[in-house]
């Protein structure tokens, strides 16, 4: 785990230059995911979708 920190002192990258940069990157990727997942869930998409009740 610390190739990226390696890698960033060998391009002279500051640590929060980078953690400024890359943060919103992964906060924005979790929002989309989470998003995918909740309408995933609504549409009752995937396999593990079924009812256990048969009035469904």
């Amino acid at each position: 785990m610390d190739f990226p920190m390696a890698g960033l002192a060998l391009a002279g990258i500051p640590w929060t230059r980078w953690a400024k940069w890359i943060l919103p990157l992964i906060l924005t990727q979790y929002d989309i995911s989470l998003v995918a997942v909740i309408v995933a869930h609504m549409i009752r998409y995937g396999p593990f979708c079924f009812s256990l009740s048969e009035n469904e």
